[in-house]
């Protein structure tokens, strides 16, 4: 009995002992390893795949405010030989589109005609003013002495004070001229089109050689995403 025991034993205590050495050697070669660096301020990146659809931050729409024939269309900055179109990057300013102005560049000459003979008239008007002032003046101090008849100065006072009033009215003409001349500068000014802002234009829905007004069902429409 003790000649089996004694193998026995040997091959528990043999078993044993390589399982523990086997075990050593395992939790040696799985150590966690550590790594020093020197701490750096920096930024954390992250990366994030998705599918969606990309809204623009704002949407400016573009038209005409006035009556006419589109003449041409603006340059794409890109490529000169090439129209202003979708995709192509505008700046503040420039030009998407020209309308025939010869209308609105005679009205222009026209108004300034209308100012300068209304300032020619408003001269006129004040030199007539001073005129009839004198007269009164005159037939105010010969008055008292009875040296002209009351007829003959209530006349010159009449006068003298529709002179006042035709000089009101041709400053008013003067002011009224000035205007119309603003205003068809400004419209002279519409028919060409330009982006309002810095952007890429996404939609434009305009017909060359047709006739355009600034109403809602107008063709000339386009649309520029702002940067």
């Amino acid at each position: 009995m003790k000649k089996v025991l004694v193998p026995l034993l040997a091959l528990v205590i043999l078993v044993g002992g390589g399982m523990g050495a086997y075990r050593w050697y395992q939790n040696t070669n799985q150590r966690t390893q550590f790594r020093t660096v020197t701490m750096e301020r920096g930024d954390l990146l992250a990366t994030i795949n998705a599918t969606g659809t990309v809204e623009p931050e704002e949407v400016i729409d573009v038209g005409a405010q006035v009556v006419g024939q589109i003449r041409s269309f603006g340059r794409d900055p890109r490529d000169s030989s090439k129209l202003i179109d979708f995709g192509s990057p505008v700046e503040e300013g420039t030009v998407l589109a020209q309308i025939d102005d010869s209308v609105y560049a005679s009205q222009v000459e026209q108004a300034k005609a209308n100012l300068k003979r209304a300032e020619a008239d408003l001269q006129q008007l004040k030199a007539k003013l001073h005129q009839t002032e004198r007269d009164w003046r005159r037939a105010e101090k010969m008055r008292p002495t009875k040296a002209i008849a009351e007829v003959d100065y209530d006349t010159a006072l009449a006068v003298y004070e529709t002179a006042q009033s035709a000089l009101a009215v041709g400053d008013a003409a003067v002011d009224q001229a000035k205007a119309s001349l603003k205003q068809a500068e400004i419209s002279l000014g519409y028919c060409t089109i330009r982006s309002p802002v810095k952007g890429v234009i996404v939609d434009r829905r305009v017909n060359g050689h047709r006739q355009h007004s600034p109403r809602a069902e107008s063709h000339l429409h386009g649309r520029c995403v702002s940067e």
